[in-house]
């Protein structure tokens, strides 16, 4: 389970990583940071602001792989 965790995880940097590349010809490690940051900001209010408590209780997991 873990190790399915870090794959999606793997899998989702590339795809972000991917994407800046395409969009950008400048500074793509810059574009890729700045576009997984987005990403984390509009992942943060459902996992930390969800009403559910198993998203709050994992949540503190994902910072841990990145």
């Amino acid at each position: 389970m873990v190790a399915f965790r870090v794959s999606s995880i793997e899998s989702l940097s590339a795809t972000i990583s991917a994407a800046s590349a395409a969009t950008s010809s400048s500074d793509d490690s810059v574009d890729a940071s700045g576009s997984l940051c987005c990403h984390l900001k509009l992942l943060q209010p459902c996992q930390f602001l969800g009403k559910s408590p198993a998203k709050v209780s994992r949540a503190p997991k994902l910072p841990s792989f990145l």
